[in-house]
């Protein structure tokens, strides 16, 4: 087996979190520290601060410097907080790499951006990979078989994991069914809702279904490159990250206006499906309806709830031109929540819960089992 590099992340904050909870999935490199600008609350706490749920076993640092000298890889990562790139991260990265450290990308760069880092790895004699999705070449890297304009059969079973925004720990579920699925002997292919999902070893959201085209063309082309994977890569399973929501949430907070959604549930046809949503007083009513929503806007079926420890300031949902707040609910009271949700069906689960992710992922396969297609279910 070949050896791991030793990695430290920079700037850590939530948005890593999950991988960092997932860790095992990252498969060239172990992650040996992360490391936070002081402002940002982190430092001194354990890694799973950044997300309210419970601890993770690595301590949030503030010395950039130091934390490097335990590592031959600098990971630098998108974050929640803005990170200016020219003032704060391109002189890290050429501090790492003046001392002998390999460079890990997994935010989006521009073309310029990019060469000067390569640039920079290049003249220092240091490795430089880039983990984020590009622009996938529809012509080059499908079968000839494929035609364009036909929605193609998925042969095998697909899950969904969608949600009412951004923020309600998709990507944490997405990640969770992965790693049960996996556990229990399945191959997983798997589409994530973000854009750097290749350094977890499987594929980003296309760039394609963001770009200015006509909306049937994206349904087609998506398809078109689901049924690719399934013809590569022979899963059992294929796991699909939506990203955004299913409908806006206010004026000036329109998740995608739900196209996303729309667009990929038009192109693929899921066995299964989880929906993400904000932490609240929730009300059994309210799960009711929105399997109504679900069902009568994406025409799919809710198998099971999961109630995140995000909640979303609505006021500054409705009146702020900038991105709405959030508040993050310790991980006791999200389960006291469930608790009072405990009779409802579909069930809600607590993504922070170690046997909810195990429960949740025994429902998907009992459920997928009823009518497979495949001997593994």
């Amino acid at each position: 087996m070949e050896k791991k590099s030793c990695a430290i992340v920079y700037p850590y904050d939530l948005q890593f979190a999950p991988l960092l909870r997932h860790k095992e999935f990252i498969g060239d490199f172990e992650i040996t520290g992360v490391v936070s600008p002081f402002s940002w609350g982190l430092c001194g706490k354990d890694a799973g601060y950044a997300d309210r749920g419970p601890d993770i076993g690595i301590m949030v640092e503030s010395d950039f410097d130091l934390a490097m000298q335990k590592c031959d890889t600098v990971i630098f990562t998108e974050s929640e907080f803005p990170c200016d790139f020219d003032r704060t991260m391109l002189p890290k990265i050429r501090s790492a790499a003046d001392k002998g450290k390999n460079i890990a990308v997994t935010l989006g760069l521009d073309r310029y951006k990019y060469d000067e880092v390569n640039e920079i790895c290049e003249r220092k004699g240091v490795a430089f990979a880039y983990y984020h999705s590009i622009a996938w070449d529809i012509i080059n890297l499908s079968p000839p078989e494929l035609e364009r304009h036909y929605i193609h059969k998925i042969n095998v079973p697909v899950i969904f994991v969608l949600g009412d925004g951004e923020k309600t720990r998709k990507f944490e579920v997405q990640l969770s069914i992965r790693e049960q699925f996996i556990n229990e002997g399945y191959a997983v292919s798997q589409i994530g809702s973000r854009s750097n999902c290749e350094i977890l070893g499987f594929h980003s959201i296309p760039t394609f279904l963001f770009e200015t085209r006509n909306e049937s063309e994206k349904i087609y082309l998506f398809n078109k490159y689901v049924k690719n994977i399934e013809l590569q890569e022979k899963p059992d399973v294929i796991i699909i990250g939506i990203p955004g929501g299913i409908m806006p949430q206010s004026s000036m907070n329109n998740t995608y206006f739900g196209m996303t959604a729309y667009e990929m549930s038009n192109a693929i046809a899921p066995d299964a499906s989880v929906f993400c949503t904000y932490y609240a007083s929730w009300k059994p009513v309210y799960f009711e309806k929105m399997c109504e929503v679900v069902k009568y806007r994406l025409g799919l079926e809710v198998d099971c709830f999961m109630l995140s420890n995000s909640r979303i300031d609505w006021r500054s949902s409705e009146d702020s031109v900038n991105d709405p707040k959030f508040y993050y609910i310790k991980n006791e009271k999200v389960e006291r929540m469930k608790r009072e949700l405990a009779e409802i069906n579909p069930p809600v689960f607590n993504i922070l819960g170690r046997e909810d992710a195990k429960n949740m992922a025994n429902l998907l396969i009992d459920k997928l089992a009823e009518y497979a297609s495949v001997d593994h279910f």
